[in-house]
């Protein structure tokens, strides 16, 4: 139990470590069904394991009269250990949702409510891409034109909105329940662990804390290398982020998610840079590791995050940062 909590901060906790395990089966039933989630079969195989090696050890009263006392019981042990060790292995390797040949958006809807069109809008613009008829209360629609992966914003006759993750090449279901006792959405398809892992909800960084009580001001370079070591240990948790199955994102959704991170701590350190720099007007012409890494990641020209509304907000903070008028920042931009 101790171990836990310092394995987790240092992104090292295993899949396989027991409360571990205990803690994803507490996230409730699987997204597709599943009798099993990948973690309580884990659970089990790795109960037989040890289980046969405790009892093995206690047979025997040693190591060596319990695995290796003679050529039958070391055949035994290699069988059954390798056996077990290779299976858990493969439950633990994670799967990944491949591409569609077609774009596909389909769902029902559970409500008390008379509901005719559903619409899908585009996250930018919120312009109307498809217009989706339902149908007792479900709904199916082939998208013909370009889809750019992103945030799409879905709309119930204009009473009701969720948002989805999805590109071209993708079939998304949609299962919406709307009742005065119940408000969930469920969506599963090729996008399952982008609907399910993308919200960066979770982010926080201790910058936010020295910002808003006005600490440490007076040490830009320090914040800065914290701040560089705070997204590193995000990139890492991307990289180990995975739904209730075991699915983790596609490629294109983890590049996206990476420079999403990367506008969070320019954004960060942009609020914190400005109050340091009421301090210490001298630091405008200082160089901080935090900028120098993250603006090579995240372009001021890049589409793929316009659907983000504090990419907009990095964007905007980057046009009006050498402005000193004195004006707020909407009149400046």
């Amino acid at each position: 139990m101790i171990a836990q909590p310092i394995l987790t901060y240092l992104q090292l906790l295993p899949k396989w470590y027991p409360f571990k395990l205990t803690s994803n089966v507490l996230l409730g039933d699987s997204d597709l069904g599943y009798w099993f989630v990948y973690s309580e079969g884990l659970s089990v195989v790795i109960g037989l394991l040890l289980l046969f090696i405790g009892y093995q050890w206690y047979a025997g009263k040693s190591f060596r009269f319990a695995f290796l006392k003679d050529v039958k019981r070391v055949l035994v042990s290699i069988f059954v250990i390798g056996i077990g060790s290779a299976l858990a292995y493969w439950i633990c390797v994670p799967n990944q949702m491949q591409r569609s040949n077609t774009t596909l958006i389909k769902g029902s809807v559970i409500t008390e409510q008379p509901l005719s069109k559903v619409y899908l809008l585009d996250p930018v613009i919120k312009d109307t891409l498809e217009t989706i008829t339902l149908q007792n209360n479900t709904f199916e629609k082939t998208i013909t034109q370009p889809l750019p992966f992103g945030k799409y914003i879905l709309v119930l006759d204009n009473s009701y909105n969720t948002e989805v993750y999805m590109s071209s090449d993708d079939i998304v279901n949609i299962e919406l329940k709307l009742t005065p006792d119940e408000n969930t959405t469920k969506i599963t398809g090729t996008r399952l662990a982008e609907n399910s892992v993308m919200e960066l909800n979770r982010l926080y960084s201790d910058t936010e804390y020295y910002i808003n009580s006005d600490m440490m001001l007076n040490k830009p370079d320090f914040i800065s290398d914290q701040m560089v070591k705070e997204y590193q240990k995000e990139l890492k948790k991307i990289n180990k982020s995975y739904t209730k199955d075991n699915y983790i994102l596609r490629e294109d959704a983890t590049a996206i998610l990476k420079k999403q991170v990367g506008v969070y701590f320019l954004n960060t350190w942009y609020r914190y840079y400005q109050k340091a720099l009421n301090e210490n007007p001298a630091i405008s012409n200082t160089s901080f590791s935090i900028v120098t890494l993250l603006e090579k990641e995240v372009a001021l020209n890049d589409a793929s995050l316009l659907f983000d509304p504090n990419y907009i907000q990095y964007v905007k903070n980057t046009l009006i940062k050498k402005d000193n008028s004195g004006l707020d920042e909407n009149t400046k931009f």
